[in-house]
C-alpha cells in the first residue's frame, strides 16, 4: 500500500502554540462558535433556524428505525483484510520494544505473545492462555516484561527464554489494572488501578523472582496513566475517563509499606488522556487528548471547526502540574491541534517519542497514525490498519510499527518513504455482530469530518463525566452530563428527558444528532452498535473492586433505610431506575423539570459528576448538601449508611 501522506498546517498554529491563559486558548480552538450559521447572536436564534430535523435532534430526514435503509456505509475503513473461515481473531492491544531487535505483542483475546522482528518483520507466538486478555505491556529491561491481564486482574511478569518467554511472578491487582511505570532506581512496579480507583506498587528482588507487594494507596480519581519524575519524587497519575490527574510523593531510596500521600490533585481541559511522556529532561509532559467544549453545539457548524471535539496534543510545564489549579496550568504551554476542517482526526489512542523528538499518534477512530516532529508545525497522516492503537519506533527511527486492533495486524511505515508494509498475525475470521459493532462504536467516520466516536464521548463505553450540549432533549443552551453505557442497555427509557424507549433508537439519535454524521446510516450500522452496546457490563462498585465491601447486615440496614425514604420510589427493581419522569427540582438551562433517573448501578463509579448537570461532585454532596428528595433531616449515622449502602452498588 502506497498511502498518500496528508501534510496539516493547524489552523491559527502561532496562537495555539504559545498559549497562555485559557480565553487564549478558547479563541484559537473555537474560531467561529456559530460557524454554521454567521448572523447567529444568540443560541435561541440558532435553534430556531434550524430545520424541524435538526431541532428535534436528528440531522437526516430517516426518524425512524423502520425509514432506515438495508444498505448504507457500515465500515468506512480504507483498509480492507482478508478473512478466511479457518481463521481468528485476537484483538491486539499493544506493542514493546524489547531491544534494537525485538518487540513484543499481546492480545485481548486467546492470551497470546508474538515476538516481531523489527529488522525483517516475521513474527511468531511465543505464549498462548485462553484465561487470558492482556491490554497493556512494560518492557522492564531486555530480559524481562511486565503484561496487564484484565480477565484475572493480575500483573504477570515474564522472563525471556531460547524459545520465548515464561511467566515468573503473578501479582494481584484488583479493580481491573490500567497502566504500569517501573522504577529501575527502587525495583519497583507501579500499577493504577481503574475501578478500584488506587495505585499499586510491588517491590521485586534483584533476579526478579520474589515480588512483595506494598501497601496500595486510594485515589481520589479512575486510576488511568501514569508517569514517574525522578527529578522531583513524585508520580502523575491521570483519571482513565476524564480530566483530572494528581501528585503522589515517592522516596526512590527508601521502600515504606504504608500508602503514599497524593500532594496535589486538580484538572486539565482534556478527557481520554491514553499515555503521559516526560520531555526536556522532565521539565514537560507531553500527552495526546480530547478536549469537549460545553458551550458548544453537537451541529456540523460548531463540530466543523473543532469547536465541540478536538483532537490535540499538550505539552505542559511539570513544575505548574505539581502545584498549579485551572488555567494556570496550561499557562506557557504548548497546544498542538492533530485534526483540521474537513479531517477532525478521531480518538489520538497512544503516544511514542522517538530519541530524535519523532512523535507518533496513533488515531484509532480514523485508521491513521499521526507523525511529527516536536517543534515543527507539520503533521503527517498515515493510514494504517483499523484501529491502531500503540506503536514503537525501530532503534534507528527510520520505521514504526503500529499495531491495528480490530484487523489482527502490524504495519510497518517506513518513515522516509512512506510506505506501509501489513503484517499479520495470523488467519483472520469474519467479526460477529458485536464484535461489528465494536468496530463502529471507536469509528471517527461516522461523525462529522472524523472529530469523534461514540468513544470520545462515552469512554470504553463509561463517560468523560464531562457535559455536552445535543439535541437529543429538543433544544440547544442546556449541555448535560454524558450517561455512562455500561449495564445500561436494559434500562429503558435512554436519555436525561426519557422520550425514547428503545436503545436502537437512541443509537442513531446520537449518531445524527450529537455525531451529525455526512452518512446514511443503515439498519445494519445501528443493529451492530446495538448488540455491542448490549455486551458491556456493568462496572463494580469501588468498595467491590478493593474487596471492601461492608457487612450483609450493614448493607441491609442501608437498603432499608432506601426503601423507608422512598428513593426506591424512582430509583426501583433490579436496575434501580424507572421508565417514568419526575421533578425533582433540578431544571435546565431552559426549564426542563422532568428527568429520567439513570440507574443507581456502579453509582460510585461516576460520583465525580451527578444529576443532570454535574452539580454533584460526590455521593455525599448528593446526601448531604443537595439533600436530594430527602422527606426529612437524616442524622450522621443514617448519613453515613445510606453513603455506604449507595457506593456498593
Amino acid at each position: 500500500m502506497n498511502p498518500a501522506f496528508l501534510k496539516l498546517q493547524p489552523m491559527s498554529w502561532v496562537i495555539a502554540v504559545v498559549v497562555g491563559s485559557i480565553p487564549t486558548l478558547a479563541f484559537a480552538q473555537y474560531p467561529n462558535r456559530y460557524a454554521n450559521d454567521a448572523n447567529s447572536t444568540s443560541r435561541s436564534t440558532q435553534l430556531a433556524s434550524a430545520s424541524p430535523s435538526k431541532r428535534s435532534g436528528y440531522s437526516h430526514s430517516a426518524m425512524s428505525l423502520g425509514m432506515l435503509h438495508s444498505e448504507g456505509y457500515d465500515d468506512l475503513a480504507s483498509f480492507r483484510p482478508t478473512t478466511s473461515v479457518g481463521g481468528k481473531y485476537r484483538k491486539p492491544k499493544a506493542i514493546e520494544r524489547i531491544d534494537n531487535s525485538t518487540a513484543v505483542v499481546c492480545t485481548a483475546i486467546g492470551g497470546e505473545l508474538y515476538e516481531l522482528n523489527l529488522t525483517d518483520g516475521a513474527i511468531r507466538s511465543v505464549y498462548a492462555d485462553d484465561s487470558r486478555s492482556w491490554s497493556k505491556l512494560l518492557a522492564i529491561n531486555e530480559q524481562h516484561l511486565a503484561a496487564i491481564d484484565v480477565a484475572q486482574e493480575q500483573i504477570v511478569v515474564f522472563q525471556r527464554t531460547p524459545s520465548g518467554w515464561k511467566p515468573i511472578a503473578e501479582l494481584v491487582v484488583p479493580g481491573r489494572p490500567h497502566s504500569l511505570a517501573w522504577d529501575h532506581h527502587a525495583q519497583t512496579l507501579y500499577v493504577t488501578g481503574q475501578w478500584s480507583q488506587r495505585l499499586f506498587r510491588f517491590s521485586a528482588s534483584q533476579d526478579f523472582n520474589a515480588w512483595q507487594a506494598l501497601a496500595p494507596t486510594n485515589l481520589p480519581v479512575h486510576g488511568g496513566a501514569l508517569v514517574l519524575v525522578f527529578s522531583k519524587d513524585s508520580l502523575i497519575v491521570t483519571d482513565a475517563f476524564g480530566g483530572d490527574f494528581v501528585v503522589l510523593s515517592i522516596n526512590k531510596n527508601e521502600l515504606t509499606n504504608s500508602p503514599l500521600v497524593v500532594t496535589h490533585h486538580a484538572k486539565l481541559f482534556a478527557q481520554n488522556i491514553p499515555s503521559l511522556q516526560l520531555h526536556e529532561n522532565e521539565a514537560r509532559v507531553l500527552f495526546p487528548f480530547q478536549l469537549l467544549n460545553p458551550e458548544t453545539y453537537s451541529v456540523q457548524g460548531d463540530i466543523t471547526w473543532g469547536g465541540m471535539i478536538s483532537n490535540n496534543l499538550r505539552l505542559l510545564s511539570t513544575d505548574r502540574m505539581m502545584t498549579l489549579e485551572g488555567d494556570e496550568i496550561v499557562k506557557q504551554s504548548r497546544f498542538i491541534p492533530i485534526g483540521e476542517v474537513g479531517n477532525g482526526a478521531g480518538d489520538p489512542n497512544s503516544l511514542r517519542v522517538a530519541s530524535d523528538g519523532t512523535y507518533a499518534v496513533t488515531l484509532g477512530g480514523i485508521d491513521h497514525v499521526a507523525i511529527g516532529r516536536l517543534g515543527e508545525p507539520e503533521i503527517q497522516q498515515i493510514p494504517v490498519g483499523l484501529h491502531p492503537v500503540d506503536s514503537v519506533f525501530s532503534s534507528d527511527s527510520q520505521r514504526l510499527f503500529v499495531v491495528n486492533e480490530f484487523c489482527d495486524s502490524v504495519s510497518c511505515v517506513d518513515l522516509e518513504s512512506g510506505r506501509v508494509e501489513n503484517l499479520p498475525l495470523g488467519p483472520l475470521r469474519e467479526p460477529t455482530l458485536a464484535e461489528r459493532g465494536e468496530r463502529l462504536f471507536f469509528h471517527s467516520k461516522l461523525a462529522h469530518d472524523g472529530w469523534m466516536s461514540c468513544h470520545s464521548c462515552h469512554s470504553q463505553g463509561h463517560s468523560s463525566g464531562n457535559l455536552n450540549d445535543n439535541t437529543s432533549d429538543g433544544s440547544l443552551g442546556t449541555p448535560k452530563r454524558i450517561l455512562s453505557l455500561l449495564g445500561q442497555a436494559e434500562t429503558a427509557p435512554y436519555s436525561w428527558g426519557g422520550e425514547i424507549t428503545e436503545l436502537e433508537q437512541q443509537v442513531l439519535n446520537s449518531l445524527q444528532s450529537t455525531m451529525a454524521t455526512d452518512h446514511q446510516i443503515s439498519r445494519g450500522t445501528v443493529e451492530a452498535i446495538t448488540a455491542y452496546v448490549r455486551t458491556l457490563p456493568a462496572p463494580p462498585s469501588v468498595q467491590s473492586a478493593r474487596h471492601e465491601l461492608a457487612s450483609a447486615d450493614h448493607r441491609a440496614k442501608g437498603r432499608a433505610l432506601f426503601e423507608q425514604l422512598s428513593c426506591n420510589s424512582c430509583h426501583a427493581g433490579a436496575h434501580l431506575t424507572s421508565a417514568d419522569r419526575f421533578d425533582v427540582n433540578l431544571h435546565d438551562e431552559h426549564g426542563l423539570k422532568e428527568f429520567n433517573p439513570p440507574s443507581l448501578i456502579g453509582v460510585s463509579q461516576r460520583s465525580r459528576g451527578l444529576f443532570h448537570d454535574g452539580r454533584a461532585t460526590s455521593i455525599e454532596e448528593v446526601i448531604v448538601k443537595y439533600k436530594h428528595q430527602l422527606p426529612r433531616e437524616l442524622d450522621p449515622t443514617e448519613t453515613n449508611l445510606l453513603v455506604d449502602y449507595l457506593k456498593g452498588l
